[in-house]
C-alpha cells in the first residue's frame, strides 16, 4: 500500500442509526460506474470508470472536473454533452517535467483540483509533493509550489523552493492568495503576494493540544481540505483528530466547529462541538452558508445548519457499499465519502470510494407563497402582493405561478422586482419565469392589480406555483395554494 493510499484509507466505522432532516432527496451519478478502473474518454461520464475520485470542482461554465486519484489523471465532464475527457495526466504515475502540455505530463495520485482567481487550473499532485498549474490559454503545466522532495525545509522561502509532504488540496482567499493544506507536514501554509511560503496553522507534529490558542502553536493531524466562510475565516478538516477546526484570520486563534475527537457516530440533531466525526476529509459551504462535511469513517455527508448550528445527515445510511441511482439520499450506501461541494445551481455533489461522483436531486420543490391584498370599494383597485420563496435546497428553474382571481375582480396589470410579465386572461393570469433561476433562499415579489367590480363578504385569492429543479431529467413539481381573505369594506 502506497503512502498516498494510506492517507485516505482506514477502518470504516460502523454507524448506529441514520439521522437528519433532509428527506426528499435522491442520488444520481454524474461520473463513474461503481467499479474502479479506467474505461477511456469520449464516453458518457456516468458509464466511464473512475478510480477513487477525490476533489471535484466546477469552472465558470459549469463543467465538472475530477481529481481521478488512482487513474493519475484529472478528468472533465462536459456540462453540455456529459462526456468525459482527460485534461491532465497520462495515466502513468510519475513526474516527467514541466513546461509541457498537461495531457502529456505525468501526475502521481492527484488529490486536488481547483481554479485560481484568473481561471487557471490548480492541481495538487500529491505523491509528487507539488502544486501545479495549467495555464488555461496554453494548456501548459508548471510547478508553483514544492520541489518534489517530500518533507519540510522551512518557511519564509519561495514556494517553489519549499518542500511539501503529500499536500492534499489548495484554496484561495478573497485577495487571491493561495493556501496549501500540507497534510503530511500537519500544517496549513500560505503563499504571500511575493511568492514566499508561511505556516499559518500547525507545528509539524501530529496531534491535538487544544483550542483557543494561536493556530501556529496548535497541533493538527492529517489536515486535508479547507474552505473560507463568509467572513473570511478558514475552516480545515483535521482528519485524524476527528474534527473540523476554524482559524480566525483576524486573531489567529483556532477552535473546533465540529467533532469531539471521537470517531464513532453518535447521532444527529446535536451541535457541532457535541457531534462525533470519523476522519472528516472535506469541508465546504453551500450557497446559503450551511457547512457541508464528509464524515468519511461514518459513511455519511453531514451538514451544519447555518441558522441553528445543529448537525444532520444529508447523504448516507451509515452502511458502506453502493446503491442504485434514484435511491433516497438518506438510505444510500456510501463507501467513505471523500469530497463535497455544490454545483453552479446549488445542488450538493460528492465523491466517494465507491468510485462515483454523485449529485443530490430534490424529489419535490419547496415553494412558500404568501400574499396580501388591500380592498377598497367597487370600481377601485385591489392590489395583491405575492412573495415566492425558494425554500428548498436546489435551484428552481422554469418557474410558473398561476393566480386565480375571484369572479368579482377584473385583471388590470402587474409588476414585479424581476421585471417579468403576467400573461393570460383577466380571470386566470399566469406568470412564467422565462428562464429565471431562483436559488435556495432567494425570493421574487410580484404585485397584481385588479379592479373590484363587486365586493363579496370576503375576497379569496388562490395562488399556485410550479417549479422544477435545475436538472431537467429529475424535474419534479409541486403546487402549494394559499388563500388570502380580504374583508369587505364596512
Amino acid at each position: 500500500m502506497s503512502m498516498a493510499r494510506r492517507l485516505w484509507t482506514g477502518m470504516f466505522l460502523a454507524a448506529l442509526v441514520p439521522g437528519g432532516a433532509h428527506a426528499g432527496f435522491t442520488v444520481r451519478t454524474l461520473a463513474g460506474t461503481g467499479v474502479n478502473g479506467y474505461s477511456g474518454d469520449g464516453i458518457a461520464a456516468n458509464t466511464a470508470k473512475v478510480y477513487s475520485p477525490m476533489q471535484i470542482a466546477y469552472d465558470t461554465t459549469g463543467n465538472l472536473y475530477i481529481a481521478d486519484f488512482d487513474n493519475h489523471r484529472v478528468r472533465k465532464v462536459d456540462a453540455t454533452t456529459g462526456l468525459i475527457s482527460t485534461v491532465a495526466g497520462t495515466g502513468v504515475a510519475g513526474y516527467n517535467g514541466d513546461g509541457i502540455l498537461a495531457t502529456s505530463a505525468k501526475l502521481n495520485a492527484p488529490t486536488g483540483v481547483t481554479f485560481d482567481p484568473t481561471g487557471n487550473m490548480i492541481i495538487t499532485d500529491q505523491a509528487n509533493h507539488r502544486v501545479r498549474k495549467i495555464t488555461t490559454a496554453t494548456g501548459i503545466i508548471t510547478t508553483i509550489a514544492g520541489t518534489g522532495n517530500g518533507g519540510y525545509n522551512g518557511d519564509g522561502i519561495a514556494a517553489t523552493s519549499a518542500w511539501l509532504w503529500q499536500p492534499a488540496t489548495v484554496l484561495f482567499d478573497a485577495a487571491g492568495l493561495m493556501y496549501i493544506v500540507d497534510e503530511w507536514n500537519s500544517r496549513v501554509r500560505k503563499v504571500d503576494a511575493g511568492g514566499l511560503i508561511h505556516t499559518i496553522a500547525g507545528t509539524g507534529a501530529g496531534g491535538f493540544n487544544g483550542d483557543g490558542i494561536s493556530a501556529t502553536v496548535a497541533t493538527l493531524d492529517g489536515p486535508a481540505v479547507g474552505a473560507f466562510d463568509a467572513t473570511g475565516n478558514l475552516l480545515v478538516t483535521d482528519r485524524n483528530n476527528h474534527r473540523v477546526r476554524k482559524i480566525n484570520m483576524a486573531t489567529g486563534l483556532i477552535s473546533t466547529v465540529i467533532g469531539t475527537g471521537t470517531a464513532t457516530f453518535n447521532g444527529d440533531g446535536l451541535t457541532g462541538p457535541a457531534t462525533n466525526m470519523g476522519f472528516p476529509t472535506a469541508v465546504s459551504f453551500d450557497r446559503v452558508g450551511n457547512l457541508l462535511v464528509t464524515d468519511y469513517g461514518n459513511n455519511r455527508v453531514r451538514v451544519v445548519n447555518a441558522g441553528t448550528g445543529l448537525v444532520s445527515t444529508i447523504v448516507g445510511s451509515g452502511a458502506a457499499g453502493d446503491s442504485l441511482d434514484g435511491t433516497a439520499a438518506l438510505s444510500v450506501a456510501v463507501t467513505a465519502p471523500l469530497f463535497v461541494t455544490v454545483d453552479p445551481t446549488g445542488a450538493v455533489v460528492y465523491s466517494a470510494y465507491n468510485h462515483r461522483v454523485r449529485r443530490l436531486c430534490q424529489q419535490s420543490v419547496s415553494l412558500f407563497l404568501s400574499s396580501t391584498a388591500q380592498a377598497t370599494q367597487p370600481g377601485q383597485p385591489v392590489t395583491f402582493t405575492i412573495l415566492v420563496v425558494n425554500a428548498g435546497y436546489d435551484t428552481l428553474t422554469n418557474l410558473l405561478a398561476t393566480d386565480t382571481l375571484p369572479a368579482s375582480l377584473g385583471f388590470t396589470a402587474q409588476a414585479n422586482t424581476a421585471g417579468l410579465t403576467w400573461n393570460g386572461s383577466a380571470t386566470v393570469p399566469s406568470w412564467s419565469g422565462g428562464g429565471l433561476s431562483l436559488g435556495p433562499g432567494q425570493t421574487v415579489t410580484i404585485t397584481l392589480d385588479a379592479t373590484a367590480t363587486c365586493l363579496p363578504a370576503n375576497l379569496s385569492n388562490t395562488i399556485y406555483a410550479v417549479g422544477g429543479n435545475s436538472d431537467g431529467m429529475d424535474r419534479q413539481e409541486t403546487a402549494l395554494p394559499m388563500a388570502n381573505s380580504v374583508p369587505a369594506p364596512s
